[in-house]
């Protein structure tokens, strides 16, 4: 079955990394980049995909799998996701805190220790909270240039799926390649 392959990298925003952003973010993250070596974009290039690289392409290619969010104004606002550890452990606090940061332009990252603090168990369908997505993540790999994730992405009770998700460290970024896990 094939899957989707999606190019994530950082969207232009305007602010630059600082060294100690780049150096907390590399240190938290076992990843590595080249010392001259940057992207368009002036990031460094990621030549392992650690932890938190992989938990930010996931959130990054689940943005731009999903339909723009709007308030009652009809203005855009950031897509909630709730990432979770399928194992039922706690993701490791500085994997968070680097996911926080590098996506905060991109989606309100939530992580939770349970399945259950992110679905809205009052209701029928029983939604993920805010109108958001669940990342239900299998065990986080060790850094490599390419990692593979399992991950099972929950809307509702009618609307779930699970995915094998790789991410591979490239020149521009990372590239995502999503393929569904047959049930």
């Amino acid at each position: 079955m094939g899957g989707i392959r999606t190019t994530v990298g950082r969207r232009t925003r305007g602010v630059a990394f600082t060294a100690l952003a780049a150096t907390t973010f590399v240190a938290c993250n076992g990843s590595s980049s080249t010392s001259d070596g940057t992207t368009p974009a002036g990031e460094p290039i990621v030549t392992e995909v650690g932890p938190a690289d992989a938990l930010t392409a996931l959130v990054r290619w689940q943005v731009d799998e999903t339909e723009p969010v709007l308030d009652e104004d009809g203005e855009p606002v950031l897509p909630v996701m709730y990432v979770v550890s399928e194992t039922g452990g706690t993701i490791d606090v500085g994997v968070q805190a680097a996911v926080v940061e590098q996506t905060v332009d991109d989606a309100v990252v939530r992580f939770a220790d349970e399945r259950a603090e992110a679905i809205d168990d009052e209701l029928e369908d029983e939604p993920v909270k805010d109108d958001g997505v669940l990342l239900m993540v299998a065990e986080l790999p060790d850094a490599a240039p390419s990692v593979s994730l399992a991950v099972v992405r929950y809307r509702n009770v009618e609307e779930n799926e699970a995915l094998d998700i790789e991410v591979t460290a490239g020149p521009t970024g990372v590239d995502v390649m999503a393929t569904p896990i047959p049930s």
